[in-house]
């Protein structure tokens, strides 16, 4: 069980790590848009064709109107993203490492907890009645059953 607890925790880890450093490098790419000429194309999308019938009846015009209607939104946060472009580039791998570092000392803190609460439960459960793990803990409350009032 305990080979388990960690090879499990282990592959979550290279998960995490995977996603943040994924985050970091598509962060890095949106800091580097042309958001302008992004926003002048996003206008001319087309509902996709293999949608198009399925869509059609539910949105009509609505989808050329929802896309002028977000551009202006779109147009902004594009300012806004490449106004703080120059510190937040710089500021961005450490954040990165920042989230990463306490995300891994979370998930290790919860590796060994959940990897004492097995040996404990072993432990505990293996002295006291008989059985060993688990099965050791519901023989015990199965015997508790018969002194509970019905």
């Amino acid at each position: 069980m305990q080979f388990l607890i960690w090879f499990v925790g282990i592959f979550v880890l290279a998960l995490w790590s995977a996603t943040v450093w994924l985050g970091h490098a598509a962060a890095s790419l949106v800091l580097t848009l042309p958001f302008d000429q992004a926003i002048a194309g996003l206008r001319q999308i087309e509902m996709p064709v293999l949608l198009r019938p399925f869509l059609e009846p539910f949105l009509g015009g609505a989808w050329s109107a929802w896309v002028d209607a977000i551009a202006p939104l779109l147009q902004w946060a594009g300012s806004l993203v490449q106004g703080s472009s120059a510190w937040l580039g710089s500021a961005l791998p450490v954040i990165a490492w920042i989230v990463w570092g306490l995300g891994s000392l979370l998930l290790l803190a919860l590796l060994i907890v959940a990897s004492v609460a097995v040996w404990f439960i072993k432990r505990k459960g293996g002295s006291s009645s008989g059985g060993s793990g688990l099965s050791g803990i519901v023989d015990k409350l199965r015997g508790y059953k018969r002194y509970m009032p019905r």
